[in-house]
């Protein structure tokens, strides 16, 4: 499905998540979520680690 190297913006993210863009940063600040930094001071999130949560697993990045 996606690859490691798409990324989704807070909105896309959320919008599959079906949550509001908040929520995503909050899980970002939580370490629910990795945020990759984008230029202009945006981040995106890996649709892996998006799709890892609507499978009910944790995304590996952030697996303890």
């Amino acid at each position: 499905m996606a690859s490691n190297r798409t990324l989704l913006s807070i909105p896309e993210a959320s919008a599959r998540l079906e949550v509001s863009p908040s929520t995503v940063r909050r899980w970002v600040r939580a370490g629910k979520l990795r945020s990759v930094p984008m230029p202009g001071g945006r981040a995106k999130v890996r649709a892996d680690d998006v799709t890892a949560i609507l499978s009910g697993s944790q995304p590996e990045a952030v697996a303890s």
